[in-house]
């Protein structure tokens, strides 16, 4: 599984190419960059401005309506077709293809005080890539970075198109003498770009990657045409024909399918030319700057089982593959991480032990080691392996340690005398010497099921539990150790937020007093569970593939819920089990052009089967998602590649830029005075 990408990783990844002229090269894996290839998407509506309005018509140019006021930049649809991305002067906006759900990526504060020239999106939708006066940057198209980082530097740097390998394809050039601008290729893998087509410019690549349209001068006779070449720049062919003199064909846009190209023909219109044919036609008579609107499904999974236990298992093998065999879905575990069903308190961090061990996290009775379990841990490990035990003799008796053992299996009991304790031994086998320390209460178990996932996802992250309003001495001790204007210190909910200051006004800290107010916390703090939730993920996680949901009626199905999805690197949100509640729907609808897959863990009982067309709905085209289900007696049978990061991503531990997404916490909250 490929690392975490984070918001706060990315703006460490940022700071690093500031500091060093190169930001980290963008990564694809070979199965994705398959499944970008393979499927570009049907044809769906088209795009264009007249002035700086955004409209939306079918193919054809028939019922045009607005989409969008104050567009300054040529914009590009998500491979979905759930969001249009577009500038105006420095900043970045996105809106859903029926004109709502309006997002502000960037602000032109955070943006480099310069305009935004072109932008393009990557084939998972996870970044926007845009070009200005200093050269090209990306940022996360979810608004929950409200930062941008560098990719490569230069001047005049054009039109930008990426292709399903994650090269940049641009044009450079004098934007007043076209003939003088070069189509350059970036190789994401290496950072160099190489020249490719001298005279040539508005490079666009083919939705399965294997030719660029791009627009040529006619110096003499003023003309401009369109030209396909394949992708190194070998075997160019032009494509329109037309005489006219001074006519000026260029801003071409492949169709989903690769079957046509929409170009503007002069100032003002838009035409089509479909390649078997080579036949243009008028498409619109006034506008500009052409898009076409790919469109494809997204999918609502479910995993779950007749009981808890069933659940636990399904998620298992949601993720997990069958030891010693190959799967090209399911990646192998390493371990196994057992918690009581009767309870959730030694478990409450066990999700984020989990993912770091790389393996599912089950729960058993105490009286016994159930066979359903059992044969789960040996469907994962073989015949050894590592099981971490959460909690003492007393949670999970020494008669299911002995069965373990005698079954060949490595136990490790991670326990402390009380829950607090427990949590801090967690956190000690996660990390040691930890990044992050997130704060949240055990005697409700929403906020550190939420953070479990977050925690499991970032690597050096762990939880510490308070007992509501009040810290633990054990708890207090654990803080005390920590520099905390050098480890982050998040609090995920109110309690965990009101000990953590309670703590510290009451002296429970006195290493953190010589830092006087120079410390500060991220305080995640929501109205109710889902909006703490929520605020998690958009503290945690940047553009995710997945989103895992589970109901806030009972704890089972969030406990190893979280551990499945923050395995891969995916938020854990909760809902109500009678409807859907807005911060479910409105963080999918944020986040719908990188979301592809939501996961929904438990059954009918738990999350109703009227859930799963407004969930659909909310991060897909209305009606295009497709349904899917996990039960322990079906194994995976098709999952996504996982999710695009950004390699030598690090945790960061600089204040986040400032934002405006409601519910999104960005600046460190100051201590709270002790005099």
């Amino acid at each position: 599984m490929s690392p975490t990408l984070s918001r706060r990783s990315v703006l460490r990844a940022a700071a690093a190419a500031a500091a060093t002229t190169v930001a980290a090269p963008l990564i694809m894996s070979a199965a994705e960059q398959a499944v970008s290839a393979a499927t570009p998407g049907d044809p769906g509506k088209i795009t264009y401005r007249v002035g700086e309005t955004l409209y939306i018509a079918d193919s054809n140019g028939a019922n045009a309506r607005v989409l969008a006021y104050g567009v300054g930049t040529r914009g590009e649809w998500a491979p979905d077709g759930t969001r249009y991305f577009y500038g105006a002067a420095s900043v970045l906006n996105s809106v859903k293809a029926d004109g709502t759900g309006w997002l502000r990526l960037l602000t032109t504060t955070q943006t480099p005080a310069s305009p935004v020239t072109d932008l393009t999106v990557t084939p998972d939708g996870r970044l926007v890539v845009f070009s200005g006066p200093n050269g090209v940057r990306y940022a996360g198209t979810g608004a929950d970075w409200w930062d941008s980082s560098p990719l490569f530097s230069g001047t005049q740097i054009g039109h930008l198109s990426v292709a399903p390998n994650y090269d940049i394809y641009y044009d450079q050039g004098d934007v007043w003498v076209p003939d003088t601008k070069k189509i350059y290729r970036y190789n994401d893998a290496t950072g160099t770009s190489t020249p490719l087509i001298a005279n040539g410019w508005d490079p666009e690549v083919s939705p399965d990657g294997s030719q660029i349209v791009y627009v040529k001068s006619d110096w003499l006779n003023g003309r401009a045409q369109l030209w396909l070449a394949n992708l190194d720049g070998s075997n160019p062919t032009q494509l329109t024909v037309e005489e006219t003199a001074g006519l000026l064909n260029h801003k071409p846009k492949w169709s989903p399918d690769g079957t046509a190209i929409l170009f503007n023909s002069g100032d003002s219109a838009i035409k089509k030319i479909v390649l078997a044919t080579k036949k243009v036609t008028l498409v619109v008579a006034n506008g500009m700057s052409p898009a076409w609107q790919p469109v494809n499904s997204g999918l609502v999974e479910r995993v779950w089982g007749q009981t808890a236990l069933d659940t636990a298992v399904a998620t298992s093998r949601w993720n997990y593959a069958t030891h010693g065999q190959p799967d090209t879905v399911r990646s192998p575990a390493k371990s196994v991480t057992l918690s009581r069903n009767d309870t959730y308190f030694d478990a409450l961090a066990g999700s984020a032990l989990a993912v770091n061990k790389q393996g599912p996290l089950l729960v058993t009775p105490r009286e016994g080691l159930p066979a359903n379990v059992e044969a789960e841990i040996v469907r994962v490990l073989g015949t050894s392996g590592d099981v971490y035990l959460l909690g003492g003799t007393a949670a999970l008796p020494p008669v299911i340690e002995s069965r373990l053992r005698s079954l060949g299996f490595t136990t490790h009991r991670v326990f402390g005398n009380t829950v607090f304790d427990t949590a801090i031994a967690v956190a000690n086998a996660i990390a040691p010497a930890p990044d992050t320390i997130i704060v949240a209460t055990a005697l409700n178990y929403f906020d550190a099921l939420a953070a479990g996932a977050a925690a499991g996802a970032s690597p050096g992250t762990v939880i510490v539990l308070t007992a509501g309003n009040d810290m633990p001495s054990e708890t207090a001790a654990y803080l005390n150790r920590f520099d905390p204007t050098q480890v982050d210190i998040v609090t995920a909910g109110g309690p965990g937020d009101r000990a953590l200051i309670n703590a510290y006004v009451r002296g429970q800290l006195p290493n953190w007093e010589i830092h006087d107010r120079n410390w500060g916390r991220y305080d995640l703090v929501g109205q109710a569970a889902q909006d703490t939730a929520r605020m998690i993920a958009e503290f945690f996680f940047g553009a995710p593939r997945r989103v895992g949901i589970a109901t806030v009626a009972s704890w089972y199905d969030a406990l190893t819920g979280g551990a499945m999805i923050g395995a891969n690197y995916g938020p854990l949100l909760i809902t109500s089990p009678t409807s859907l509640d807005h911060q479910v729907s409105d963080y999918l609808s944020a986040h719908s052009a990188s979301v592809w897959d939501v996961v929904l863990i438990g059954g009918t009982g738990a999350l109703p089967a009227a859930l799963v067309a407004p969930i659909g709905n909310s991060f897909s085209l209305p009606g295009h998602y497709t349904t899917s289900e996990t039960t322990p007696e079906n194994s995976l049978n098709a999952k996504a590649p996982q999710a695009k990061s950004l390699a030598a991503a690090q945790p960061n531990h600089d204040k986040a830029a400032s934002g405006g997404v409601p519910g999104l916490k960005t600046e460190k909250s100051k201590a709270p005075s002790i005099k």
